[in-house]
C-alpha cells in the first residue's frame, strides 16, 4: 500500500494555527502590559510625590502638604506624613517666634519638654539686666504717635536680639523698659558674665544709633 502525504497541507496548517494562538496570545500581551503601566503608575505617582514631599522638608518648607486620597498603605503613609509635617512646622514656629525672645536653646528646652511643670517653682541662681529709655516720657511727648512707636520698636527688637545672643531671654517688656533673665531655665556658670555682655552690647549700640 502507497500512502501519500503533502507537506505543503501540512505546513499550511501549522501556519494557520500559529496564527491562531498569535491573535490570541496578543490581546493577553497587550492587557497585560496596560494592567502593568496603570499598577506601576498607581504605585509610583505616591511614592514621587512622598519623595517630593521628603526633598521639601530638607529646604525647611514645612507648609508641603501631600494631596493624595487613597485608602491603602500608601494613604495612610501620606495622612502620617503630613501630620508629622504639621507638627514640624509648629515647632519652627514656636523657635522662631518665641525663640526670638526667649532665645533658641530656651525654645528648643520647651518644646522638648512641653509636658513638664512650667509652673511649679525652683530655687535657682541667676542674672536679671533691666533696661529703660533715660527722659522717655519726655521724648515721647515731643514725638508724633507713629514715630514714637517705630522708634519704640527698634529699641524693643535691638534689646531682644542682643539679649537672646547672649543666651537670655525677655521676661517682659515693660513699656519703654526690657526685663532680660540669664542663667534660667538653662543653668550657666556664667550667666553674670552673659548678662554683663548683653548690657554693654545694647549700650553701644543704642549709643552708636545702630539699628
Amino acid at each position: 500500500i502507497y500512502i501519500g502525504l503533502s507537506l505543503d497541507h501540512i505546513q499550511e496548517v501549522i501556519r494557520a494555527d500559529q496564527l491562531s494562538i498569535m491573535w490570541m496570545i496578543l490581546p493577553v500581551l497587550v492587557i497585560g502590559l496596560l494592567v502593568a503601566i496603570c499598577l506601576g503608575l498607581w504605585f509610583s505617582r505616591p511614592i514621587s510625590h512622598l519623595a517630593q514631599a521628603t526633598a521639601e522638608i530638607r529646604k525647611g518648607n514645612y507648609t508641603y502638604r501631600i494631596k493624595l486620597k487613597r485608602n491603602d498603605e500608601l494613604g495612610h503613609l501620606a495622612k502620617a506624613f503630613n501630620h508629622m509635617n504639621a507638627e514640624l512646622l509648629q515647632k519652627d514656629l514656636i523657635q522662631k517666634r518665641f525663640g526670638k525672645y526667649v532665645g533658641l536653646e530656651v525654645a528648643e528646652l520647651i518644646s522638648q519638654q512641653s509636658e513638664k511643670d512650667w509652673f511649679k517653682g525652683d530655687r535657682c541662681e541667676a542674672t536679671i539686666v533691666f533696661t529703660d529709655i533715660r527722659g522717655f516720657t519726655r521724648y515721647a511727648e515731643s514725638k508724633e504717635p507713629e514715630e514714637l512707636v517705630e522708634q519704640l520698636n527698634v529699641y524693643l527688637e535691638i534689646a531682644a536680639e542682643v539679649i537672646a545672643a547672649n543666651g537670655g531671654y525677655v521676661d517682659k517688656f515693660i513699656g519703654d523698659a526690657v526685663l532680660g533673665v540669664f542663667g534660667v531655665p538653662v543653668p550657666r556658670e556664667d550667666h553674670a558674665d552673659q548678662g554683663l555682655n548683653a548690657a554693654m552690647e545694647m549700650q553701644r549700640r543704642f549709643h552708636n544709633g545702630d539699628h
